[in-house]
């Protein structure tokens, strides 16, 4: 996708609590789309939301789902991934991960 492209979508970007996830969620952002951070690290990814919020407007930035998918990776129950998506879905919609 170009950067023109991710104006107004909405994107599920996992590991983006930090690191290349975060910096992909940034870009996303300033493209002017939306993101769900997704990190089983549940705690940063609470801040990266706080911080995302606080820079690009909290219509733009959807919670943590975070225990859901380290329950997910711990289990391999695919039921709290679905209703998580499920979820954001309704809440938030959803045009790319």
């Amino acid at each position: 996708m170009s950067s023109s492209s991710l104006y107004g979508k909405v994107v599920i970007i996992t590991g983006s609590a930090r690191g290349l996830g975060k910096g992909f969620a940034e870009a996303v952002l300033v493209s002017g789309g939306k993101v769900t951070v997704c990190d089983v690290l549940e705690d940063v990814g609470k801040e990266t939301v706080k911080e995302f919020g606080s820079r690009f407007g909290k219509d733009k930035v959807g919670g943590v789902v975070s225990t859901l998918i380290g329950t997910l990776l711990e289990t391999g129950a695919a039921q709290p991934m679905k209703s998580s998506f499920n979820h954001q879905f309704r809440s938030f919609g959803i045009d790319a991960m």
